[in-house]
């Protein structure tokens, strides 16, 4: 008799982890033997911006892929917990990393495809600011303020595609760090300015927006907010001017990203063993996440 993979959850510090691994398990583990513990030892807050949801969805479903060897590579897994309905760069930075564009969701099932990869100068860094006293948009108000914001205009998305393709990039290319931190402001401003009305104003945390205006002030262009925040951005030239510049944030959680190429790593697997054989069912799986290996700005699939 087979039974599905039990996940457990030891020690975890990831608040969404049970639901996301149960729901996977649903969808990928009919009549596979066996017992299945996960481990997280680390995981990105949920419901702040960052993709969370996405990243650990992925990560248990190709996880248990890999151990009952399944051909089931990320974006599948994502289709199937209908991940990527909006965006493919939840995906895109689980399978590759770097700096990615998608081309905007069609009627499929399929997350929108990756159209540009840029490799993060190994220099710059990325500073993060986290509002704990405020969480982003999810679940049904997410759903209903999608619902209640007007159709984005034809002439701003002109705008915002000119501006990735022809100023972004290029400068991203040529690690031209003020032109591409210019973009990507303007980028932000247009997109944050088209979401005030469902967030409260251009960032959805008024201790964020009063940390980025400073850091404008200072001088820094490439600022925003990661999707619906509440967590915000500045990118910077090094680690020097990240660590000053955060430090103007107090009493707030903070964290430095360093923009790398690798993809996320799925390792440590072990096939169950039959009860049969006398040894135990479960076989330890551990999903690490030691720092952040993908940067990425979301804003709006152009």
């Amino acid at each position: 008799m087979r039974s599905r993979p039990t996940l457990q959850d030891e020690g975890s510090r990831a608040p969404g982890f049970r639901p996301c691994s149960g729901k996977i398990a649903s969808r990928l583990s009919f009549n596979l033997p066996g017992d299945c513990r996960f481990s997280v030892h680390e995981a990105i807050p949920e419901h702040v911006g960052l993709g969370s949801g996405t990243q650990l969805a992925i990560a248990v479903g190709v996880a248990l892929a890999g151990l009952y060897r399944l051909d089931l590579p990320a974006r599948a897994v994502a289709a199937l917990y209908q991940r990527g309905q909006r965006s493919g760069i939840g995906v895109g930075a689980f399978e590759q990393g770097g700096f990615l564009v998608d081309g905007g969701k069609d009627a499929g099932a399929e997350p929108p495809p990756i159209v540009s990869r840029l490799e993060f100068p190994g220099d710059w860094r990325v500073v993060l600011l986290l509002d704990p006293a405020v969480q982003g948009l999810h679940g049904e108000r997410e759903m209903a303020a999608f619902q209640a914001l007007p159709e984005f205009p034809e002439s701003e998305s002109a705008h915002l595609c000119r501006l990735m393709f022809t100023q972004a990039m290029p400068a991203l290319a040529k690690q031209d760090l003020d032109k591409f931190g210019c973009a990507i402001g303007e980028l932000q401003r247009v997109v944050g300015d088209y979401f005030a009305p469902a967030q409260g104003g251009r960032f959805s945390s008024p201790r964020v927006a009063e940390a980025l205006a400073w850091m404008e002030s200072q001088g820094i262009t490439g600022i925003g907010q990661s999707s619906w925040g509440p967590t915000g951005f500045a990118i910077v030239g090094d680690e020097a001017q990240a660590s000053s510049g955060a430090g103007f944030f107090a009493g707030a959680r903070r964290a430095i990203a360093l923009g790398r190429p690798r993809p996320t790593a799925v390792h440590g697997l072990q096939r169950p063993q039959s009860r049969r054989r006398g040894r135990p069912r479960s076989a330890g799986s551990c999903l690490r996440r030691r720092e952040i290996e993908q940067t990425f700005i979301h804003g709006a699939n152009l």
